[in-house]
This record gives C-alpha cells, sequence and structure tokens, in this order.
C-alpha cells in the first residue's frame, strides 16, 4: 500500500508541473454488461497501469483522480448534419 501511495504522489506531482496534463481525456466501452474506461492518452494510460495494475479505470479511480484535481472528459464526437 505504502509504495502505491508513494507512486501516486510522484505522478500527481509529475502530471502538475505540466499544466497541460489536469484534463484526462477517456474513452468508455461495454463489455458483457459493464462499463469500462480507458484513458486515450498512451503515456497517461501506462503511468496509471503501472499504479492501478489494470488497463482500465475503476468508479473509485475516477473518483480518487477527481479529488486529486484532475477532469476527465469524453472526446467530442463528429456529428454529421445532412
Amino acid at each position: 500500500m505504502q509504495k502505491g501511495l508513494v507512486a501516486m504522489v510522484f505522478f500527481v506531482y509529475y502530471l502538475r508541473m505540466d499544466t497541460t496534463h489536469t484534463t484526462i481525456t477517456v474513452t468508455a466501452s461495454k463489455h458483457y454488461g459493464q462499463t469500462l474506461i480507458y484513458v486515450s492518452d498512451p503515456r497517461i494510460a501506462k503511468n496509471l497501469r503501472t499504479l492501478t495494475g489494470r488497463k482500465s479505470l475503476t468508479a473509485r479511480d475516477v473518483e480518487a483522480l477527481k479529488e486529486l484535481g484532475f477532469l476527465l472528459v469524453k472526446p467530442a464526437t463528429a456529428q454529421i448534419t445532412l
């Protein structure tokens, strides 16, 4: 638990050094009735995967990231007008 906490603090400090990373773009997909949340940026996804041990984020992970001041957004979908 202590290693995870130290890694999370370092990760947050590292991302806070560059203010462009306070927003994390995520995508959601349903598999067998479960909604899975994935981080779009490969660099951020890799670091979060190292911390959590999972490719997808849980609701608890999302809440923790929000508590730390991150904004999680879904990408805008293209709308076709006829």
